[in-house]
């Protein structure tokens, strides 16, 4: 059994092994394959993304150029307020409080302008409109110079800067007019190379659209205008403005300066670097040997996950066998447990579950991180960890099935639990708190009053005009706790010195006092039946003695009366020789008296193998009804000497039990030979079988020759005989013998007396055909 469980192991650690090899071949070669029209619209929306961010850089020029690059342009104008240039905008924005007093301002007009528009003064509306317009320039002017574009426009004092490093692969060339002046903003002075650009797009009547609509770049197109209107919607040129003394926040949006840009757009031309290493290089050669559909990859994807199920359902039916197995060393024996089923199951899956997360889940998320970067080496290293981890955790998980299936199948499953544990704690716990309940609440009441009725004198005691009334509480609870303590412990006394006699060896004494405490109650019941359990025992100690001793005289009488008989014809044959006339007759006396000896010698070893448990039984279905029938035709020609007539009650149809068919002969052959030796001549004997719902019941009876005064009870006790005188050949086992194999076959067998009657009852476990 040994080698079978090892090798069932490892045949479930291959089949695993085969899984998650056939899992990640089809993983690292089929799940990241897509058609051409997935990786076409990744690269479009790509592609648009870069187009997005290279505009957002140029309307962050284009604004600084509109609005800033002037000192002198009026950007706020007002006569009651001054005018605001683009110099004072600069000013106001390094200058924090000046700045806050601003946003201050607004906010407050702002709330004024919500709760009521149309309350609004001309002033106040005035101002409203001045502070918004003078807030928003702020706001803008922080957005735009982040930008590093315009950073080198403010800090070199330089005109449009030409952007030199590309974007991700993307170089583009822009030119765009403020009103007066035309700007022009380049990647590359050299688009139009065929040879180092693919994927040419230029604007083309408010939209940038691809020079050849085909391949990667088909219906593609951007519309600008669309573009910048869904920045403004996201918050794209929406600014927060958190107020420094206060918690309160404002927000303000300058799409109005941004929305006239794709008008001010002369032209622009995008195009993709193709000695570039970028994403979308990536995506394109993806696309270049991507199927136009996924049929084929469906296909041999599903034969690899057919494969993994196989390995799965071969592997499970490994594991049910092994479960099968589990606590067995040989086939049919009893189940037992190994040293390591002392630990805690639960326990034990825990940390077994703990390792296996803390190992497998990082190696999966690195395996997986890798594989989608395309850092093969590294994958291919974590990938061989994970699958290590995996066949570990395998491993694990079928030697604590095996562990589990050991203690359910030895009925030790929740005492080797750290749960179960617990939960046989509290069960006790709570067992103790319900055979005590009444004595758990009278004592948790008596606190309880005992609490509050010191509490009450206490309370009581602030007022020394009344002094005199929590004293008397205070002595009332305490003479009644020193009555209770007093009555308690004179009542143990009692019961103490009722024990000491008892222990004295006064048996038959019993405490009769009434006690008030129910503890005391249950105390005094208590020895009172330790008292009468120890006359039991020693009224059984008696007896057993006596049995003991009338065993030692019957083993004696038996076991003297033929070794007598041997040894005086043996003298008889030396004194008159063996050629005297009697020689032959005192040989065949010899002969008679040595049989009898050996077959009371043997039922007496058979007797004490039956009792000690050392005699195997094979247990098998057999035809009871078959075996009395043939056990009956044995004795015919013995009961037909004493003209004994066999009174059959017995069905034709078979009846099966299990037991030994050997060992139920002798029980039938032993009650046979009783019946020879003991049973009057020219009578009946009646053998009945019947069926009692699962039982097959066997009656046995007969009349007996001598009177039967004793106990049914003594027949069957060892070297006990039906006659007193123990004249006959018996040795007084035979019923001893009978009883004893069918108890060890889970059977019962009774003896009646009924005057004369002798009546034997075998009843023995119906086993269904």
């Amino acid at each position: 059994m040994k080698k079978q469980r090892i090798f069932l192991h490892t045949l479930i650690l291959v089949l695993a092994a085969a899984c998650f090899g056939t899992a990640a071949y089809g993983w690292t070669k089929y799940a990241n394959v897509k058609a051409k029209n997935e990786y076409r619209w990744e690269y479009q929306d790509q592609y648009e993304t870069l187009v997005t961010d290279s505009l957002q850089d140029i309307v962050a020029q284009y604004l600084y150029i509109k609005n800033f690059s002037d000192n002198k342009k009026v950007l706020v104008e007002s006569s009651e307020y001054g005018n605001l240039t683009a110099k004072d905008i600069k000013k106001l924005y390094k200058d924090e409080d000046k700045k806050n007093e601003f946003y201050n301002k607004l906010y407050d007009l702002e709330s004024t302008k919500n709760d009521d528009e149309i309350f609004m003064t001309d002033e106040q509306n005035n101002q409203y409109k001045y502070y918004k317009k003078a807030v928003k320039y702020i706001a803008e002017y922080e957005d735009i110079q982040d930008f590093d574009a315009v950073k080198s426009m403010i800090y070199d004092k330089s005109n449009i800067p030409e952007i030199n490093s590309a974007r991700d692969g993307l170089n583009y060339e822009i030119m765009y007019t403020d009103g007066e002046n035309s700007h022009k903003i380049t990647t590359s002075n050299n688009l139009s190379d065929n040879n180092k650009y693919r994927d040419y797009c230029i604007i083309e009547n408010g939209a940038i659209n691809p020079l050849e609509n085909k391949d990667i770049m088909e219906n593609f197109n951007m519309y600008i205008e669309d573009m910048f209107e869904n920045a403004s919607g996201q918050g794209g040129y929406e600014t927060s403005i958190y107020l420094s003394d206060r918690a309160e926040e404002l927000w303000v949006n300058y799409y109005d300066d941004v929305k006239d840009f794709p008008k001010a757009l002369i032209e622009c031309s995008f195009a993709v670097d193709k000695t570039d290493s970028g994403y979308l290089n990536k995506l394109h050669a993806n696309y270049e040997k991507a199927p136009s559909n996924l049929s084929g990859t469906k296909k041999s994807l599903s034969v690899i996950v057919l494969m993994c199920g196989i390995y799965v359902l071969v592997a499970f039916v490994l594991y049910l066998l092994l479960m099968v197995q589990a606590g067995h060393k040989e086939k049919g024996d009893k189940p037992l447990l190994n040293k390591s089923d002392k630990l805690w199951w639960d326990v034990e899956v825990f940390v077994a579950f703990i390792a296996c997360f803390i190992a497998i889940i990082p190696l999966s998320q690195n395996v997986y991180y890798n594989w989608k970067y395309e850092e093969k080496t590294l994958f291919k290293i974590l990938l061989v960890g994970t699958g290590i981890a995996s066949l570990v955790a395998v491993e694990l998980t079928v030697l604590l099935s095996e562990s589990f299936v050991r203690r359910i199948k030895c009925k030790t499953f929740w005492k080797t639990t750290l749960i179960g544990k617990i939960f046989y704690g509290i069960k006790k716990i709570i067992k103790y708190l319900l055979l005590n309940v009444k004595t758990s609440i009278l004592v948790i009441a008596f606190g309880i009053a005992s609490f509050i009725w010191c509490s009450m004198a206490i309370l009581g005691a602030y007022n020394e005009y009344t002094l005199f009334v929590p004293t008397l509480m205070i002595i009332i609870l305490i003479v009644a706790v020193c009555a209770f303590v007093l009555i308690f412990f004179k009542e143990y006394d009692s019961i103490t010195e009722g024990t000491k006699k008892i222990s004295e060896g006064n048996l038959d004494y019993k405490i009769e006092d009434e006690y008030k405490f129910k503890l005391n109650r249950s105390l005094k019941e208590s020895i009172n039946n330790i008292g009468d359990g120890l006359s039991k025992a020693v009224a059984e100690s008696v007896k057993n003695e006596r049995t003991k001793t009338e065993l030692i005289t019957n083993v004696s009488h038996d076991l003297k009366t033929p070794l007598t008989s041997i040894i005086n014809y043996v003298g008889l044959l030396k004194t008159e020789g063996l050629k005297s006339d009697n020689a032959e007759k005192y040989l065949e006396v010899i002969d008679r008296k040595s049989i009898r000896l050996k077959n009371l010698t043997e039922d007496l070893v058979e007797a004490s193998k039956l009792n000690a448990g050392a005699i195997n039984f094979e247990m098998q279905q057999i035809d009871i009804v078959q075996l009395v029938n043939q056990s009956l035709g044995e004795y015919e020609e013995k009961f037909e000497e004493k003209h004994l007539t066999v009174m059959k009650t017995i069905q034709e149809e078979p009846l099966y039990v299990m037991a030994d068919g050997r060992k139920t002969w002798r029980v039938f052959e032993n009650l046979y030979g009783n019946i020879y030796k003991y049973a009057m001549d020219n009578t009946r004997v009646y053998v009945d079988i019947t069926r009692q719902n699962d039982k097959v019941v066997i009656f046995i009876r007969n009349i007996s020759a001598s009177p039967l005064n004793f106990n049914a009870k003594e027949l069957t006790e060892r070297f006990v005989r039906g006659d007193k005188s123990r004249t006959t050949e018996g040795s007084g086992l035979g019923l001893s013998i009978a009883k004893s194999i069918v108890e060890k076959q889970n059977g019962q067998m009774n003896i009646y007396l009924d005057g004369d009657l002798f009546k034997v009852e075998i009843m023995m476990n119906l086993k269904q055909a």
